[in-house]
């Protein structure tokens, strides 16, 4: 049976985001993070595009999500085609060892782990204007990047 994964997200506005990160209809994440102290929507495309070329060696990658005093930690591991992400929440900022808590954890390829944090950036983008994203995420919102990366997903699929 394959697994259904889905990621949004809302209502960006004064450097917020919420994020709702759903597996088999069930709710793993849903919060409010912060632009700072992380470029977390940046780190996360960032990301995606460094997986999505990476077939040979084994990478992991971090991106973390500040919701003060909350903070997520989303780790991708790739080794070959197989990508595993494991979500991580941390009480505060100082991520002392042993403080996580282990939210989630899947397990596949590019297609099943990845696009749907894709598909959940474009989406956001698309609601808005480029002047109304710079407003709304301060630290900016990485258009350029995710072009990009949607440019090499659309060229792959031809």
């Amino acid at each position: 049976m394959k697994v259904k994964f889905k990621v949004k997200f809302s209502d960006i506005d004064s450097g917020w985001v919420n994020v709702f990160i759903i597996s088999d209809n069930q709710t793993v994440l849903a919060d409010s993070i912060s632009y700072v102290p992380y470029d977390t929507l940046g780190d996360l495309v960032d990301v995606l595009d460094m997986l999505y070329y990476n077939k040979q060696s084994s990478i992991e990658k971090v991106v973390i999500m500040n919701t003060e005093p909350l903070e997520y930690e989303l780790r991708f591991h790739q080794n070959g085609t197989n990508i595993v992400l494991d979500i991580y929440e941390y009480p505060d900022c100082r991520r002392i060892p042993n403080t996580e808590t282990h939210l989630f954890s899947i397990n596949g390829d590019y297609e099943l782990v990845c696009k749907p944090f894709w598909r959940a950036l474009r989406n956001m983008e698309s609601l808005h204007t480029p002047e109304e994203l710079s407003h709304r995420w301060p630290g900016g919102f990485p258009s350029r990047a995710l072009n990009e990366l949607s440019h090499k997903i659309k060229a792959h699929r031809k």
